[in-house]
């Protein structure tokens, strides 16, 4: 699958957000029974930084799909 990307800003009141740092999570890590729970490394923390950030991902079942409808435009119902 996919991986997942995470940015990390800061807020202040007033001024631009700055970015603290990146991180990135692999689709074979995560995407399996019991998904992932751990540190990443933040990149692009600033020069020596050793910055990390705990995240939890769980991989959910899709949705069952609707099923579809037994009538259609212009049908008639016999109601009893």
């Amino acid at each position: 699958g996919d991986a997942l990307s995470f940015k990390i800003f800061d807020w202040d009141r007033g001024s631009a957000a700055d970015m603290l740092g990146r991180a990135e999570l692999a689709g074979r890590v995560f995407d399996r029974e019991g998904g992932f729970e751990g540190d990443l490394r933040l990149l692009e923390a600033g020069k020596g930084s050793k910055a990390f950030i705990r995240v939890r991902v769980e991989v959910l079942a899709p949705e069952p799909s609707p099923s579809p409808p037994v009538s259609s435009p212009g049908c008639v119902l016999k109601v009893s």
